[in-house]
């Protein structure tokens, strides 16, 4: 068994245990921990090939705690199921040292029947999103959790991810742990996923539709889609960062983006993410092996997953799997496609490891996969910078949504990057949120145009006719 793939749950893994005893067989937790363990293990082994975890980042994380501080664990945020698995994985696992932790979640769940009361008896508390200030209630319960020397969870992120890409960083939460004056170690820890239970809706929230809201009835509709074997998420990988110490000297922001760092750090490719993008992006002359080594050498960890790659998949689907690693190749891009306004502007807000180059930059099967990665984000640069209309006449498309509801092809989070790009140049204004209009500088449209037509191709790159001699 290797310590880095230890298996924790869905069909693969056999502790030789029957479920229930196995509940009651475990000590930490309440009656409620228990019954959320139970019907969660039951749920991985129906809709999962194999839930594993990276035991040696976990114990080298708690070993190198301070003895005088308390847990706080930060997931990275791509699923509902990121509730379940960090408590379920401590649950499991008392051994680790890590108490099951008490978690921070969003205020609309304590609205669902059943299920709002069952987390509550499960360490969960409630918090409001967007709130902008000190929240007392939400103080006075951290208070008395770290009073007790309790540990706590909670989404530096704030919310899901729809599309696979790091959020920037709430810090809330970070601020109001660090009022109590107590010392913390923070976990940073990436929940990897073949493919996520909410993809369809996400895709729905991708493509412009609303967010649908949370229910007891959509709830129980997935669970009955689950017992008619029509979901299959694959692998889920979980591993943990280096730790971070929070104390009251501690510079929450800078806090913040390390932890988020460490996360993308610590997030896990699948042979799935890479049949699904050669299957789709077609790169001549690259193969599932040689991606898979070029991914290790920049640092990533890649894993085998036997989850079959569908034929057919959504623009927005494929581009959401692809955000999951191409993060590994943003050094490259910087030194092939820097010259390219998107790529440049894309690298500025998404860039979270300090991402150097490997050795094999100029391979023209490097340069082939960074052009493939970072093509459909060219596009969508283009698309919005030329279908905004002319500054002269009222904005053909007023927000990322409204123009996505239009070219559905596009992906949302770029189209959003494009917006937000646009106003910090002054070339769109944000008469109201989420709501753009023409700013001051409208007419450097006109030069922002031209430079997303450059094409999207390394200078001096080789093409298929002339690369013959390629290793």
């Amino acid at each position: 068994m290797k310590e880095t793939e230890q298996t924790l749950a869905g069909r693969d893994h056999d502790d030789g245990n029957q479920d229930l005893p196995w509940t009651l067989s475990r000590r930490p937790g309440n009656w409620a921990i228990g019954t959320l363990a139970y019907g969660l293990r039951k749920t991985l082994r129906k809709c999962t090939s194999v839930v594993t975890f990276d035991r040696r980042s976990f114990r080298r994380a708690v070993d190198a705690a301070p003895t005088d501080a308390l847990f706080v664990l930060a997931p990275s945020h791509r699923s509902y199921f990121d509730f379940l698995l960090g408590s379920y994985l401590c649950f499991q696992h008392p051994e680790l040292g890590i108490p099951v932790p008490h978690i921070a979640a969003a205020e609309e769940f304590s609205n669902i029947p059943l299920i709002g009361r069952l987390l509550e008896q499960s360490q969960a508390f409630y918090v409001r999103r967007g709130v902008g200030k000190e929240v007392r209630e939400v103080s006075y319960k951290l208070e008395r959790l770290v009073a007790r020397g309790a540990s706590v969870m909670f989404f530096v992120e704030g919310q899901r991810s729809r599309a696979r890409r790091a959020l920037p960083p709430r810090r809330g939460l970070l601020r109001a742990l660090q009022a109590t004056g107590r010392r913390f170690v923070v976990l940073p820890i990436a929940i990897s996923y073949d493919r996520v239970p909410e993809e369809g809706a996400f895709e729905g929230e991708l493509g412009g539709g609303a967010r649908p809201p949370m229910s007891l009835t959509a709830t129980l509709e997935w669970l009955a889609q689950m017992a008619r074997d029509e979901v299959q998420l694959g692998r889920v990988h979980i591993a943990c960062g280096a730790p971070l110490t929070l104390e009251p000297s501690t510079e929450v922001q800078s806090l913040a983006r390390a932890i988020v760092a460490e996360q993308v750090r610590q997030t896990t490719v699948s042979s799935f993410h890479l049949r699904m993008f050669l299957g789709h992006a077609e790169v001549e002359g690259v193969d599932e092996a040689w991606l898979a080594a070029a991914l290790r050498r920049r640092g990533a960890c890649v894993l085998e997953s036997d989850l079959e790659a569908p034929h057919l998949a959504s623009p927005v689907l494929q581009q959401s799997l692809r955000n999951q690693w191409m993060h590994w190749f943003h050094g490259d891009a910087r030194v092939l496609l820097g010259h390219h306004v998107a790529v440049r502007d894309h690298l500025a807000r998404h860039q979270w490891l300090d991402a150097g180059t490997a050795e094999d930059v100029r391979d023209v099967r490097v340069q082939r996969v960074v052009e493939a990665l970072f093509e459909p984000i060219a596009l969508d640069y283009a698309l919005v910078t030329h279908q905004l209309g002319e500054p002269d006449r009222a904005l053909e498309h007023v927000s990322p949504k409204a123009l996505v509801a239009a070219y559905p092809a596009a992906h949302l989070p770029t189209v959003g990057d494009v917006y937000a790009a646009l106003g910090e140049r002054g070339i769109l204004v944000e008469a109201e949120p989420g709501r753009y209009g023409w700013g001051p500088a409208a007419q450097e449209i006109h030069v922002l145009r031209a430079e997303t037509r450059a094409k999207l191709r390394a200078p001096g790159s080789l093409r298929s006719d002339d690369a013959h001699a390629m290793a």
